[in-house]
C-alpha cells in the first residue's frame, strides 16, 4: 500500500515547498479510496499501536530507500495533533462520492 501512495505521489511532486510533500500525500490519499481507508485505520488506532504501526513502515521505506520526503510524510503522521487533523481531513464528507 505504501508503495503505491509512493508512486502517486511522485507522479505529482515537483519543486516541492517546506510543506508541499505532505499536503500532496494528503491529496493522494483524499483521490484514492483504498489509500484513503488505510490511512485512516492505521491514524484511528490508539497512540501506542498508531505510533508503532507507522514507526514500522518508516524503517521499512528507510531500509528501500524510500525519498526523504515521503519518509518524513509518514514521521509527520506521529504526532497526535497531525493525525488527529489528517483523519479530519480524510473522513470529510466531500471525500464521498
Amino acid at each position: 500500500m505504501l508503495k503505491t501512495i509512493w508512486q502517486k505521489l511522485k507522479e505529482r511532486m515537483k519543486a516541492p515547498g517546506e510543506h508541499e510533500p505532505f499536503v500532496t500525500f494528503i491529496q493522494v490519499a483524499k483521490e484514492n479510496p483504498d489509500i484513503r481507508n488505510a490511512i485512516v485505520a492505521i491514524l484511528k488506532k490508539d497512540d501506542f499501536n498508531r505510533e508503532s504501526i507507522l514507526n514500522t513502515y518508516i524503517e521499512e521505506m528507510r531500509f528501500k530507500g524510500a525519498p526523504e520526503s515521503f519518509v518524513s510524510c509518514l514521521t509527520c503522521l506521529l504526532d497526535k495533533n497531525v493525525a488527529q487533523r489528517a483523519v479530519a481531513i480524510l473522513d470529510s464528507k466531500e471525500n464521498d462520492g
